[in-house]
């Protein structure tokens, strides 16, 4: 994975298809630092997560248009938990940003994520079912967060970048593979 924090033109132009350096990332996510740069990141950057600094207030408004746009593209949003943990103003940053987010995308291709620096910060899957019920949404669409959007998120980067069809494999009672 390669999260992109672009704060000029030159450095949205690097993020291009063309760029073979970006090949070798299976995902590529973009952490948008003005308004502009995340309006090409929802309309026209070939990425599959746009990554929010949900701890400090986004320098931007998450518009609505914009986002239903991401959605339909099959981009992601991710958000992160980690710092929530760590001190009130992040907190309230993070339950703002997200909340924000869910009534931007209507609750679609969200993913929760820790973008911990430490071991310590990571938490449970119930845990974090917890924090995005704080968020505002029901434990399913907390589960869905954490777990089903991030499978279609991978699927959809794998087939995306490799051109290639990822396979479910189930094993049979003989311990043969079936594709």
């Amino acid at each position: 994975r390669l999260t992109a924090i672009p704060t000029e033109d030159p450095h949205i132009h690097s993020l291009s298809a063309g760029n073979s350096a970006l090949h070798q990332y299976d995902i590529l996510a973009v952490r948008p630092t003005t308004e502009k740069i995340f309006h090409q990141a929802c309309s026209s950057m070939d990425i599959d997560v746009i990554s929010l600094d949900a701890a400090n207030r986004l320098p931007f408004t998450i518009r609505i248009p914009q986002a239903q746009q991401a959605v339909q593209r099959g981009l992601f949003f991710e958000v992160s938990y980690s710092s929530m943990v760590k001190d009130h103003a992040s907190r309230r940053n993070t339950i703002a940003n997200a909340r924000a987010l869910l009534r931007a995308t209507k609750g679609r291709n969200i993913i929760i994520s820790s973008d911990a620096s430490h071991p310590i910060d990571i938490r449970g899957p119930y845990d974090v079912m917890n924090i995005a019920h704080v968020f505002g949404v029901d434990i399913t669409s907390a589960r869905e967060f954490i777990e089903g959007n991030v499978r279609r998120m991978m699927l959809k980067s794998g087939e995306f970048k490799f051109s290639a069809k990822i396979l479910p494999v189930q094993p049979q009672s003989n311990s043969q593979c079936v594709f």
